[in-house]
């Protein structure tokens, strides 16, 4: 709990004396896997910054762990990890032991490579929760939070992405945006796939940009209109195509920076309460992406620049990052 000190000044003295606050923050050790992630990914640089307005938080990287040179973590601190899902299995003997004494939190953006038939990590969950203690598995999606729960005994807490208020800006309006659908991100075989048979059986043509650091891709997705991507059945579980239920995130980010999103439905959207925002448009088939892409071209221009503040307000004072810290302080 923190703890608020202030000045011991007499009455009249406080009219004319500056009272200061000191806010005694609750300290957290923050294991991550280095520097380049911190400051690269795109979800854990945003979470990092709402993390250092909320905590005193002291450092401990992966190759710490590793060479020694942490061990022994205050009896009862509470220790968040961001380490990436891949890093937990080689790790585990270093997490084991400073999980002794301490209240460790695990947070999981990927959850599904733990499960798919394809996964990295198949039985990682399993494993950590019958080794080791953790108070608490931080998962940004609903749907895998519910799977892992019933795969495991395991406490599991669903957290949102979302985007830092600092990032949440309209920008240019629609029709002054260089390209009208666009992708800017990691263009995986399933993605390009997409595209492709959009093009082809509907004649939307979706402008690819480069890919950027975080920094700049803010600006330059402003550049696009229509934000559009499918992730839908590029996973099998159990031999099942399925959806990531989630990736969310991306949406809200390029939802904050003004744009209109289109992508497909899931069965994570109502956790993030996607439907509150006015620019984002979730299709259950794929058919029907040019209806929806009409709708938005019918749009007059005020009601898309209206909506497009709206949506940005909405996103920027929900702050869904916010929910981590309020899983660490329950």
């Amino acid at each position: 709990m923190e703890n608020i000190h202030n000045s011991h000044l007499e009455s009249d003295e406080l009219q004319n004396k500056k009272v200061i606050f000191v806010v005694n923050k609750q300290k957290i050790i923050l294991i991550y896997e280095d520097k380049k992630q911190i400051n690269s990914d795109c979800f854990i640089k945003q979470l990092h910054i709402v993390l250092k307005d909320n905590f005193d938080l002291q450092y401990v990287s992966a190759n710490d762990l590793i060479n020694g040179e942490y061990n022994t973590p205050p009896h009862g601190v509470k220790m968040l990890s961001v380490l990436r899902l891949r890093s937990w299995r080689p790790l585990l003997p270093y997490l084991a032991k400073i999980s002794e004494t301490s209240e460790l939190y695990m947070y999981d953006q990927d959850p599904w490579e733990a499960y798919h038939d394809n996964g990295a990590c198949r039985g990682i969950y399993e494993l950590l929760q019958s080794l080791i203690r953790v108070e608490s598995f931080l998962v940004t999606s609903k749907w895998w939070c519910d799977h892992i729960a019933n795969q495991t005994e395991a406490t599991v807490k669903f957290v949102r992405m979302g985007a830092i208020p600092q990032n949440c800006d309209p920008g240019k309006p629609f029709t002054k945006r260089k390209h009208e659908i666009g992708f800017q991100g990691t263009v995986h075989p399933h993605r390009q796939k997409f595209f492709d048979e959009l093009e082809k059986t509907s004649g939307l043509h979706t402008e690819i940009l480069e890919r950027v650091d975080f920094e700049t891709f803010l600006k330059t997705v402003q550049e696009v209109g229509i934000y559009l991507y499918d992730d839908h059945a590029s996973l099998t579980v159990q031999g099942e195509p399925t959806s990531f239920h989630g990736l969310w995130g991306k949406c809200l980010t390029v939802a904050g920076r003004g744009c209109f999103v289109i992508r497909n439905d899931d069965l994570s959207r109502a956790a993030y309460n996607i439907d509150e925002i006015p620019t984002v448009f979730p299709y259950k088939d794929r058919s029907e992406i040019p209806k929806l892409v009409e709708h938005i071209r019918r749009m007059p221009e005020e009601e898309r620049w209206r909506r497009m503040n709206k949506a940005v307000e909405i996103i920027k004072n929900r702050q869904d990052w916010q929910t981590v810290v309020s899983a660490i302080n329950a």
